[in-house]
């Protein structure tokens, strides 16, 4: 007599790192024990087709997210891209909506920097959410996510024209690519269940830590060009940049990454990655050199 494997619910799939994890479990898993929950399902039926589980489900609308959740043993909480101020909303919504859908354990993607006192404050969304999970009682596996190596281009954005990366003074940060995170996330996420009541926080970060003079030297080597690093004092790189069009708040948020890196707060030497995808992480140079 053969059982059917546990459910496993995916939301942000419609997303990078939410889609690669999807792909890495239908390697291992038959489509039938994987379900999605999208806020837009017209943009998942393809995945419908495959015989996934497609169920509507809004960060804003809890209603939706414990029909979206009901069944699973485990979700995978891709945390909210929100900017408003919504996001522990968001995580309080689903984590809640889990734990009255009868979900034995969250996985959420957190970040290597999570803190109640960081500069960056997404980051205190996250400490703040991994408290929500703490407090749940229901078993969780926090993963701290390097930063997303892809969000270098939103610092250097021209330096294909300029041939400079003018920012503030910053800091070492373990850049790390979504290709990794996910294949950690899904060997993870298919270990078989070991102990009752499992609470635990990952770090997953690169093994290189970079600074923008390293970015610039990546950048021109991948690309065959010299590339210049100036620095920039903090109020005139917010001034140009609200002047380009950056709107004030993000311009804000941008520096408190500045000054969080200068602080060390992206930087990790934690080998968890590496071990878990077995081989080496993919380097910064090489993401320049693919895009």
């Amino acid at each position: 007599m053969t059982t059917s494997a546990p459910l496993i619910v995916l939301t942000g799939v419609t997303g990078k790192l939410g889609g690669l994890v999807l792909d890495l479990l239908l390697k291992t898993l038959p489509p039938s024990s994987i379900g999605v929950s999208v806020r837009d399902p017209s943009k998942a039926t393809h995945l419908a087709q495959q015989g996934i589980r497609v169920r509507q489900g809004s960060y804003d609308d809890p209603t939706s997210l414990a029909e979206s959740f009901a069944g699973a043993d485990t979700i995978l909480l891709v945390s909210s891209n929100d900017r408003s101020g919504k996001g522990e909303s968001h995580h309080r919504t689903v984590i809640d909506a889990a734990k009255s859908a009868g979900v034995r354990c969250i996985y959420y993607t957190s970040h290597q920097a999570a803190s109640p006192t960081c500069a960056f404050w997404p980051m205190r969304v996250h400490y703040a959410t991994e408290g929500m999970l703490a407090e749940s009682g229901m078993e969780y596996v926090s993963l701290r996510n390097g930063f997303y190596m892809d969000s270098i281009n939103m610092f250097i954005r021209g330096v294909q024209h300029t041939g400079v990366i003018s920012v503030p003074k910053d800091g070492k940060v373990s850049w790390t690519a979504h290709e990794d995170l996910a294949m950690a996330t899904a060997e993870l996420m298919l270990r078989p269940r070991i102990e009752q009541g499992r609470r635990e926080i990952i770090t997953l970060a690169a093994g290189e830590a970079l600074d923008m003079a390293d970015v610039a030297k990546a950048y021109g080597e991948a690309k065959g060009k010299e590339i210049k690093r100036e620095m920039k004092e903090a109020e005139e790189w917010k001034t140009g940049a609200v002047a380009g069009g950056v709107p004030e708040g993000m311009a804000d948020m941008l520096l408190g990454f500045y000054e969080a890196s200068r602080q060390g707060d992206f930087l990790s030497e934690d080998g968890t990655l590496g071990e878990l995808i077995e081989g080496k992480t993919i380097s910064v140079k090489e993401m320049f050199e693919k895009h």
